[in-house]
C-alpha cells in the first residue's frame, strides 16, 4: 500500500532527480523522465523565416543518412537557461538508449563545464581499451602543458593584444572602394584600439590579470571533475563587471587615453561591446597561450581526428561530437570547428556528426562558419504567446519532475527499457488503487498535471503563484527552467521534515509574494496560535492563489487539514462549478451609481515594497511630502515652544522610507520601520501597508473626499501619530542646538551696541538691551576704524532679526500666531556649548558674513588692529604737541603774529585754537585704550568684555581728533619753513604780551598731550 508521504520525494531522490542545472543530471533515465516537449524552430541561413520543429527533428537532422562530404553540423541556439544543454543531452540519451543507434554511433559529449584539459580527455575517452588508444593519448597528453597560472595569465594579456590588433586589421579591410567604414565597424575598431591600451596599462594590468585572466587560465587548465561545485558552470569569459576597478586603483594615474576610455565604459552599451570584442578573440588567444595547434610528433588536429575516424570506420561506427555550449571549447574552437566542417579526405574515415549549443549573443567568428556548414540553426524558445501558456507549461514541468523524484534514480534506470518516446510519457508513480480512500482524496484535492502526475505537496495555484513571482514578473512570458527547479521545486521539497513534523508550510516559503494587507489582517484575526497564523499566510499566498480581495479567498478544508492548519472562519470552499449567471441590466434599470474610489495602484506598489522591491523616487517623494504636511499639522508647536516651520524649512527628506529610491542622506532621518540599511519591512499584520496605502490614496485623490476616505484618514493618522513624538523630539533638539551660536552672537551684538552684559544668562539685558535706530552710516579712510564702526552699526541693524530667530526656537506662541509672548528660559539654560556657527548658516545666508565677523577670533583680530592704529594716531598727535611745547616762544609768537597770510589758517588764529580745544576735550581716554590692550593680550579674549570696551569708543568723535591733529601738524610744518625769514621781526611791549599768551596756550596744549601721549 502506497502512503501519502511517498508522494513527497526523499532528500536523496531530490539530489539525484531534481537538480537545477542539466549538466548535473547523472543518468539518462532521469533526463528522459523529466523531459518535456520543447518549443523549437528551424531558421535557414540568411533568412528570417521560422519553421516549427520538435526534438525528434533535431535527432533526424543529426543522424540523416549520407551527410555531405562526410560531415553533419547541427547548431542549437537559445537564450541562457532555455534548455540547449538539455536538448544536447537528450540527443545523446536517445542514441544511447536505442540499440540500433547505440551500435552505429559513438558519442563524445563535451559538458559546458569542461576545461581545455578535460575536452581533450573527452575526445579520446571513447577509444579507451582500443590498441590505438595509447598512441593517440601520447599525442594529446601534453597538448595542455602545466603552465604557471600567473605566467600564463601574463602571456594571455600579450596574446589578447595581438588578437585585438589582428581584428582591427580585418575590420579595416571592410573599407572597400568607398574608403569608409560603417558605424558598426568604426565602433569596433575604436574598442579594439583602446582595449589594447587598457589591458596593457600598468596601473590596472595587475587587477585584470588577477581578477579576470587568472580565472580563465585556471579553468582552462583544470582536469576533468577538478572544479568545485561553484565552478561547474559556463566557461569563464569577460563580463561587464570586470571593468569595475576597485577603490585602491587610481585610474587617474593612467594615460590620458585609458582615462578617457574608462569614462567611456561607464555606458553599459559600451561595456557590453567591449566584452563582446574581447570574448570574440578570447578563444584564439587562449589557444595561443597553450599552443593548441602544436601537437606531438608534428601532427595537426586534422590528422589526429583522421586517425580517430579511421579507427571508428574500421568498427563500422560513426563519430557523434556533442557540445553543450560552444564556449566550453574556448582555446580549441578554431581547430575543432575546422575538423567538424572539413570535408572527409579519405574513404577510410567515418562520418563525423556534431551538434553544438550556442548561447544567444555569442557570435565569435569561429561559429559562423559552422552555422553556414549546417545550412541554418535550430532555435530553442522559452517564449510563449500568453502568460497562461507559460504557467501551464510550468505546472506540467513540475508534475514531471515530481514523478521522477518519486521513482528515484534506481527505479528510473530499471524502467528505462520500458520507456517509449511518445507513448504517453514516463510511467506514473500514481496508482489510485494503491492508496487508501483518504489519501486518494487528498491527492485529488492537490490536483494533477495534464500528464496525470500528482502535484502534491504543491497545487496549481501554488505553482502558478511562485512562477509568476520568480519566473514571470509583470507580463513576462518567458522563463528559465533552472529557476523553476531551484525556487519552486527544491525550495519546497527540501522542507519534507517540516511536513512530517506538522510545521509546513513555513512563512519564508512565500517570501517576496505580494500579500494584501486586508488578507494579513484577516489571518491575524483568526483564533489560533501565532505559529499557525504565520503558516496560514504562506498557505493563503500559495495554495489559495494569493487572493487580492478578502471575498476572493477560498481554502480547501482537506488541504488545510493535510498541513495541520486550522480551518479559517468565514472562508468558503474553492468553487468547483460555474458561478450562477446574472441577468444583464435592462434599459429600464437605472445605471448603478458611480463610486468615487481610488484605483488599486498603490496597493500593488506597497505590496511590492513590503516584499523587498524599492519604491520609485517619484512615488517615495510624493509619500514624503504628504507625510511631512500631515506631521506639520499634527505637532503641537505651541506646546513644544517652537515656531511652526514652513514647508521649505521642513525638508521632506527627513522622512526616510526604507527600501526607497531618492531622498539622499541628510544628517537626521526618521524611518517608518527599520533603519537606513534595512532590506526587510516588518508588517506582519498588514497595518503598515494599510496606513501607507491610505496616504497613497490621499495623493491619488487629492484629499480624503472619496468613498471610505474618512476611514483611511484615520488609518493614515495612526502612522503619523506614531511618528509625531520622534519629530517633536527632533525639532526640540534642533532648536536647542541652534540656540547656542545664536545666543553667542546676540551677546556680542548687545555689547557692541553698548548694553552691559554680565554673562550669557543675562537674558534681560540680552533681549531688552539697546535696539534703537542704528547710527548714521560713515565711511572712514582707515580700514581698522571702518571695521569696528561697521560692527557697531550692524549690531543695531540686525538686532531685531536675531531676536526673532531666538524666539522662534524658545518662544511661547499663541496658536499659529507669529508673536512670541514669553521665552522658555529652561531651554535657554540647557543650551549646549560650542556648537559651530556654520550650523546655522541657512538661517541668514545673506547676512552670514556679519555673524561670522563677530565670532571671538574675528572680533579679537579687529580689536587688535584698531588698538594698534589708534595708538599710532595718538602718538602722531603727541609729536605735534611736543613740537609746539618745545619751540621758541618768541619765534612762535612772531609766526603767529604774521600768520595772517597763511592760507591754511585762512587768517583766523581761532581756527587753530579750535583744533587744540577739540583734542583737549576728546572722550578718547587713555584708560579706555589700556583696557582694550589688556583684554586682547590674553590668550583667550573675553568676547563680552571686548564688545563692551569697543562700544565705549565714539569713532566719529575720534576721527575729529585725528583730523585736527592733521591740521596742527600741517600748520607746524608750514611754520617751520618760514621760521628763519620771520625771525627778529617782532619787538616791544606788544611782543611781550603775545609771548605770555602763547605760553598760556602751550601750557594747555601740554596738559592735553600728557593725557594722550604714551598710550
Amino acid at each position: 500500500m502506497t502512503e501519502l508521504i511517498q508522494f513527497w520525494p526523499s532528500i536523496d531522490n531530490i539530489s539525484d532527480c531534481i537538480v537545477d542545472r542539466q549538466e548535473a543530471v547523472t543518468s539518462n533515465a532521469i533526463l528522459l523522465a523529466i523531459h518535456r516537449p520543447m518549443a523549437l524552430q528551424w531558421q535557414e541561413e540568411n533568412t528570417d523565416s521560422l519553421i516549427n520543429k520538435i526534438e525528434t527533428d533535431v535527432l533526424l537532422e543529426l543522424t540523416k543518412p549520407n551527410p555531405d562530404a562526410g560531415g553533419q553540423c547541427v547548431t542549437i541556439t537559445g537564450a541562457s537557461g532555455s534548455g540547449k544543454t538539455h536538448l544536447v543531452r537528450w540527443l545523446e540519451a536517445q542514441i544511447v538508449r536505442d540499440p540500433k543507434l547505440r551500435e552505429r554511433y559513438k558519442c563524445i559529449r563535451v559538458p559546458k563545464s569542461a576545461s581545455l584539459r578535460s575536452v581533450v580527455e573527452h575526445i579520446i575517452q571513447p577509444l579507451e581499451g582500443d590498441p590505438a588508444y595509447d598512441n593517440i593519448r601520447s599525442t594529446l597528453e601534453n597538448v595542455i602543458p602545466d603552465l604557471d597560472e600567473r605566467a600564463a595569465a601574463n602571456d594571455l594579456t600579450s596574446k589578447l593584444r595581438t588578437r585585438l590588433e589582428n581584428k582591427e586589421i580585418e575590420i579595416e579591410k571592410n573599407e572597400g572602394d568607398s574608403g569608409q567604414l560603417s558605424k558598426e565597424d568604426r565602433l569596433n575598431k575604436f574598442h579594439c584600439q583602446r582595449l589594447r591600451a587598457y589591458i596593457n596599462e600598468l596601473t590596472i594590468e595587475e587587477h585584470i590579470r588577477d581578477s579576470v585572466l587568472m580565472r580563465i587560465v585556471r579553468q582552462a587548465t583544470s582536469r576533468h571533475n577538478e572544479l568545485g561545485a561553484d565552478d561547474q558552470s559556463d566557461f569563464e569569459q569577460f563580463e561587464p563587471e570586470d571593468f569595475n576597478l576597485p577603490d585602491h586603483i587610481d585610474v587617474q594615474a593612467a594615460s590620458n587615453s585609458v582615462i578617457s576610455y574608462y569614462d567611456n565604459l561607464r555606458d553599459p552599451s559600451a561595456r557590453q561591446r567591449a566584452c563582446d570584442i574581447l570574448n570574440s578573440v578570447l578563444s584564439d588567444a587562449v589557444g595561443d597561450v597553450f599552443n593548441i595547434q602544436q601537437l606531438a610528433d608534428g601532427r595537426t588536429w586534422g590528422e589526429l581526428f583522421g586517425e580517430i575516424r579511421r579507427i571508428f570506420k574500421q568498427k563500422e561506427q560513426e563519430l557523434v561530437f556533442l557540445v553543450e555550449d560552444f564556449f566550453a571549447l574556448t582555446g580549441m574552437q578554431k581547430p575543432l570547428v575546422s575538423v567538424l566542417i572539413g570535408e572527409s579526405e579519405s574513404e577510410e574515415w567515418c562520418n563525423i556528426r556534431s551538434a553544438i549549443g550556442v548561447t544567444d549573443g555569442y557570435r565569435a567568428e569561429n561559429i559562423n562558419s559552422y552555422i553556414s556548414r549546417g545550412g541554418g540553426q535550430f532555435l530553442v524558445s522559452n517564449l510563449y504567446e500568453t502568460q497562461e501558456e507559460a504557467l501551464t507549461f510550468a505546472v506540467n514541468m513540475v508534475g514531471g519532475y515530481l514523478n521522477a523524484g518519486r521513482w528515484g534514480k534506481d527505479n528510473l534506470e530499471r524502467e528505462l527499457n520500458n520507456y517509449q518516446e511518445g507513448d504517453g510519457g514516463w510511467k506514473n508513480f500514481y496508482n489510485d488503487g494503491d492508496l487508501s480512500e483518504q489519501d486518494k482524496t487528498i491527492i485529488e484535492k492537490f490536483g494533477l498535471s495534464d500528464d496525470g502526475y500528482p502535484l502534491f505537496p504543491l497545487n496549481k495555484d501554488a505553482i502558478k503563484t511562485l512562477a509568476k513571482h520568480h519566473l514571470l514578473p509583470g507580463d513576462r512570458k518567458t522563463f528559465e527552467p533552472r529557476i523553476l527547479i531551484k525556487f519552486i521545486l527544491q525550495k519546497t521539497l527540501r522542507l519534507r521534515e517540516k511536513f512530517e513534523n506538522k510545521a509546513f508550510p513555513p512563512l519564508n516559503l512565500s517570501e517576496g509574494i505580494n500579500r494584501q494587507a486586508a488578507i494579513d489582517q484577516y489571518i491575524m484575526g483568526q483564533n489560533c496560535p501565532d505559529g499557525d497564523k504565520e503558516r496560514l499566510k504562506s498557505f493563503v499566498s500559495l495554495w489559495c492563489g494569493n487572493p487580492q480581495q478578502r471575498d476572493q479567498l477560498r481554502a480547501d478544508e482537506i488541504i488545510l487539514k493535510t498541513f495541520n492548519l486550522p480551518k479559517m472562519s468565514g472562508v468558503l470552499e474553492p468553487v468547483t462549478e460555474d458561478p450562477p449567471t446574472v441577468d444583464p441590466p435592462t434599459g429600464d434599470d437605472p445605471p448603478p451609481p458611480k463610486l468615487n474610489l481610488p484605483t488599486q495602484v498603490w496597493e500593488g506598489k506597497l505590496e511590492n515594497w513590503v516584499n523587498g522591491q524599492s519604491v520609485s523616487a517619484k512615488d517615495a517623494n510624493e509619500l514624503r511630502i504628504s507625510i511631512r504636511d500631515f506631521i506639520i499639522n499634527r505637532i503641537r508647536w505651541d506646546v513644544i515652544r517652537v515656531k511652526i516651520p514652513s514647508q521649505d524649512n521642513f525638508d521632506q527628506s527627513l522622512i526616510g522610507i526604507p527600501i526607497a529610491q531618492g531622498g539622499g542622506r541628510p544628517p537626521f532621518r526618521i524611518f517608518i520601520e527599520g533603519d537606513a540599511n534595512t532590506t526587510e519591512i516588518n508588517d506582519i499584520d498588514g497595518s503598515l501597508r494599510q496606513e501607507m496605502t491610505a496616504i497613497g490614496h490621499y495623493i491619488e485623490m487629492g484629499g480624503w473626499e472619496y468613498e471610505g476616505g474618512e476611514l483611511e484618514r484615520a488609518q493614515a493618522y495612526n502612522l503619523i501619530d506614531r511618528m509625531v513624538p520622534e519629530f517633536e523630539a527632533y525639532f526640540i533638539e534642533k532648536a536647542t542646538k541652534e540656540l547656542s551660536p545664536l545666543l553667542v552672537a546676540a551677546g556680542a551684538m548687545a555689547t557692541l551696541r553698548g548694553t552691559p552684559i554680565e554673562g550669557k544668562n543675562d537674558w534681560n539685558a540680552l533681549f531688552l538691551g539697546n535696539t534703537t535706530e542704528a547710527p548714521k552710516g560713515y565711511t572712514f579712510d582707515t580700514p581698522s576704524y571702518q571695521e569696528v564702526y561697521d560692527l557697531q552699526r550692524n549690531s543695531f541693524i540686525h538686532a531685531k532679526g536675531l531676536e526673532s530667530l531666538i524666539f522662534d526656537r524658545c518662544g511661547c506662541y499663541q496658536g499659529a500666531g507669529n508673536t512670541a509672548y514669553a521665552v522658555d528660559v529652561a531651554r535657554l539654560k540647557n543650551v549646549p556649548e560650542d556648537i559651530p556657527l556654520n550650523t546655522i548658516k541657512h538661517l541668514f545666508p545673506e547676512n552670514f558674513a556679519f555673524f561670522q565677523s563677530i565670532r571671538e577670533n574675528q572680533l579679537s583680530s579687529k580689536a587688535r588692529n584698531f588698538v594698534k592704529q589708534i595708538g599710532q594716531d595718538l602718538r602722531a598727535c603727541g609729536d605735534v604737541f611736543k613740537t609746539l611745547e618745545t619751540g621758541d616762544p618768541v619765534i612762535i609768537a612772531s609766526l603767529l603774529t604774521n600768520a595772517q597770510g597763511n592760507n591754511m589758517l585762512k587768517g583766523n588764529r581761532a581756527f587753530l585754537q579750535t583744533a587744540f580745544d577739540t583734542l583737549n576735550n576728546s572722550q578718547i581716554k587713555k584708560s579706555t585704550l589700556e583696557k582694550i590692550e589688556k583684554t586682547i593680550s590674553k590668550d583667550q579674549p573675553e568676547i563680552l568684555k571686548m564688545g563692551q570696551i569697543l562700544a565705549q569708543i565714539d569713532l566719529t568723535e575720534f576721527v575729529k581728533v585725528q583730523k585736527n591733529c592733521l591740521i596742527v601738524s600741517e600748520f607746524l610744518e608750514s611754520l617751520s619753513k618760514n621760521m628763519e625769514q620771520h625771525a627778529g621781526t617782532a619787538a616791544g611791549a606788544e611782543l611781550t604780551k603775545r609771548q605770555e599768551d602763547i605760553k598760556k596756550d602751550l601750557e594747555e596744549i601740554k596738559s592735553t598731550v600728557e593725557n594722550m601721549v604714551n598710550v
